[in-house]
């Protein structure tokens, strides 16, 4: 049997825009793909906000450190463009529900590679949770077989065991050693 490849926007159209913003995501879902996959960390008053590295050092300008010892508010100030190119200069960190509106508007259909970058319970309940709002109010068809996302993440265990199994099958949980 042969199997279908997808074509997967990792972290947005990072190779021209600046990874896991609203401008890589945006020139990504113009395109002819199957899926995006995007990294979810926690700022420290509990925003769930797109970032792959656990320090805001390489990406965000103007200060360093841990993506979780800022609130929301001090990192949407940075700049999370620059690093790129002069172009993208004053390009914010987005949060989840940005992405996921943006999705839901213009490409409901897509699949979703999701990947929780800590062992953050908190925040793995929170994405969870929020996927299965959405999810459930889609019109588009989710089963077993054609899942809607998948969920990467060392904190599924804790943060999925209380879903019901049909949950675990539409977002397709797995629990994972490797982020």
């Amino acid at each position: 049997m042969k199997q279908k490849k997808m074509l997967i926007a990792h972290r947005g159209l990072s190779a021209t825009y600046p990874e896991n913003t609203l401008p890589a995501f945006e020139q990504a879902l113009k395109l002819n793909i199957d899926a995006i996959e995007f990294d979810v960390r926690m700022t420290r008053d509990g925003v769930p906000v797109l970032s792959h590295d656990e320090r805001i050092d390489r990406c965000g300008s103007g200060k360093t450190g841990l993506i979780r010892d800022f609130t929301f508010e001090e990192l949407r100030k940075l700049d999370f463009g620059a690093w790129k190119s002069p172009e993208f200069a004053g390009t914010r960190i987005p949060t989840l529900f940005e992405l996921l509106d943006l999705v839901d508007s213009r490409r409901p259909d897509l699949f979703l590679c999701v990947e929780l970058k800590e062992d953050d319970c908190r925040c793995a309940r929170l994405v969870i949770e929020e996927l299965k709002r959405r999810i459930g109010s889609t019109t588009v068809p989710s089963s077993a077989f054609a899942p809607k996302c998948f969920i990467l993440s060392t904190a599924w265990t804790r943060a999925c065991s209380s879903m019901d199994f049909a949950m675990k099958r539409t977002l397709s949980c797995r629990k994972s050693g490797s982020i």
